[in-house]
């Protein structure tokens, strides 16, 4: 239905900035990452700075596999001073997947002083560390997101993921049976 409105509003209002913003909108819906980029950077030439129109950009390119591309419009938003620290979470998405490990454990502590003991925050921790080598401080991260979210079946699956590429497997096996007990259904936790 979004696509047979937007055709209508394009047929009468097609170089108008909220037309153009929201067909980029319903490309990314889509699944149309490259053509939302296109559109969204076409406007951003003309309205440069606009906040709704980098937020998109930035999630075009991040879910259209250019997280390189997303982290740099990440650090044009909060180069803007917009108060949303879950910026900072988007950016470290970018820059773990970049293996940028550093960058991204700096934005992560950077969101933890606003929100300290975050499932979230500590979860990216641990895939940040462990996608770097770096098991045993994975597995620290994973164990505090355990300390502080006990009943959290996912918290049991990243740390028993941790141990398990550390071939700890029995530890491994202890945290996947856990998170079966805690959701029968995760199907996670099957080997």
């Amino acid at each position: 239905e979004a696509v047979a409105v937007l055709s209508e509003l394009e047929r009468d209002y097609k170089d108008h900035q909220d037309v153009v913003y929201a067909g980029a909108i319903v490309k990314c819906s889509s699944g149309k990452y490259g053509e939302a980029i296109k559109s969204l950077t076409d406007l951003l030439t003309r309205y440069p700075g606009k906040e709704n129109y980098l937020r998109a950009l930035a999630f075009a390119q991040s879910e259209g596999s250019n997280p390189s591309g997303a982290s740099e419009t990440y650090s044009k938003l909060i180069s803007m001073e917009i108060p949303d620290a879950e910026l900072f979470m988007l950016r470290a998405e970018c820059y773990r997947k970049t293996g940028e490990r550093e960058k991204a454990m700096s934005d992560i502590i950077r969101y933890l002083t606003f929100y300290p003991g975050s499932k979230a925050a500590l979860r990216l921790a641990g895939r940040t560390e462990s996608s770097s080598g770096n098991n045993l401080k994975a597995l620290e991260y994973f164990s505090e997101n355990l300390r502080l979210h006990p009943n959290d079946p996912e918290c049991y699956i990243d740390r028993g993921n941790s141990y398990f590429l550390s071939k700890s497997w029995q530890w491994a096996i202890n945290d996947y049976s856990m998170s079966l007990d805690l959701d029968p259904g995760n199907s996670d936790a099957w080997l």
